[in-house]
C-alpha cells in the first residue's frame, strides 16, 4: 500500500493524509464544497411572525432545535421571564413570544416597541449591506 513520510518527524502516513500529527501540512490540494461555504444573510420580506421556527440554516450546522410550546392562553411575566433566560430576549421578542400573547399592558408596549426597533435594524443592516458591496 503506498505511504507518505512527514519530512519533518518522519512519521509514515497513508497517502490521503492532510496534515500529520506534528503539525506538517502536506499542502494537498483540497477541493471546496460548496455545501459547505457558507452563503450571505438574507432577510425575508415579510418578517417571520413570532411563534413560527424557521429551520433554515447552512449545511454543516449542528441542527436546531425549537423552544417548548408555549401553555394556552395570555402569558404571565414570570412565564415570559422563564423563556427570556433561556431562549434569549431577542429570539423571544422576534420570533417565539406574540404580543398579544403578554397579559402585562406595560410589558406587552414595551415588546411591540422592540420588536418594531429589532424590524427597523435588520431593514438598515440590509440597506448598508448592498450599499457596501
Amino acid at each position: 500500500m503506498p505511504r507518505k513520510v512527514c519530512p519533518k518527524c518522519q512519521l509514515t502516513h497513508g497517502v490521503r493524509r492532510l496534515v500529520c500529527e506534528c503539525g506538517y501540512d502536506f499542502g494537498v490540494k483540497r477541493k471546496t464544497s460548496a455545501s459547505n461555504v457558507p452563503g450571505p444573510v438574507v432577510y425575508e420580506f415579510p418578517y417571520p411572525e413570532p411563534g413560527t421556527w424557521i429551520f433554515m440554516r447552512p449545511k454543516g450546522l449542528p441542527p436546531l432545535t425549537p423552544p417548548d410550546d408555549l401553555p394556552p392562553g395570555p402569558l404571565p411575566a414570570n412565564i415570559i421571564k422563564q423563556q427570556v433566560s433561556f431562549e434569549g430576549l431577542g429570539f423571544c421578542i422576534y420570533n417565539f413570544i406574540h404580543v398579544d400573547r403578554i397579559a402585562d399592558s406595560h410589558l406587552s408596549e414595551l415588546w411591540m416597541k422592540a420588536r418594531t426597533a429589532m424590524h427597523e435594524v435588520a431593514r438598515y443592516l440590509d440597506q448598508i449591506a448592498w450599499e457596501e458591496t
